[in-house]
């Protein structure tokens, strides 16, 4: 397929067998790799922080570049309760409440962004690492 990884990430619902852009690897240095598009999951921020409801976007992980600082907007952790969470911050990766359909008749997307924990509902905001396959 043709990705577009020039555009905001979003969240899809699970494909058969393993997707190319369906695995993804949180490593020991809370980055969350994409290793098909050899980038990691990066906040939209400006100077250092992130908003509720800024996009994610994949950017080569510890790139520097001007207007994202990638090494504050790339680190990531699993919380104890499901949710990944933007290092430094009370901000979590969530997905938005409707779907819309997207090329294929059973294919589902939503928006995915940053959102306040405290405020976002649990199931909207939970995540689980599985082996890929």
């Amino acid at each position: 397929g043709t990705y577009r990884t020039d555009l905001p990430v979003n969240a899809h619902n699970c494909k058969p067998g393993t997707a190319p852009d369906g695995v993804v690897v949180l490593g020991a240095d809370g980055r969350l790799r994409f290793p098909a598009f050899d980038a990691c999951l990066t906040a939209f921020g400006v100077n250092r922080g992130a908003l509720p409801g800024s996009a994610v976007l994949l950017r080569l992980c510890g790139a520097s570049e001007p207007f994202l600082p990638t090494a504050e907007l790339q680190r990531w952790h699993l919380d104890g309760d499901g949710r990944m969470m933007l290092e430094g911050s009370a901000l979590c990766l969530a997905v938005g409440s409707q779907s819309a359909r997207t090329f294929g008749a059973r294919d589902r997307w939503r928006a995915l962004f940053l959102a306040d924990c405290a405020t976002v509902p649990a199931p909207r905001a939970r995540w689980e690492l599985a082996p890929a396959g």
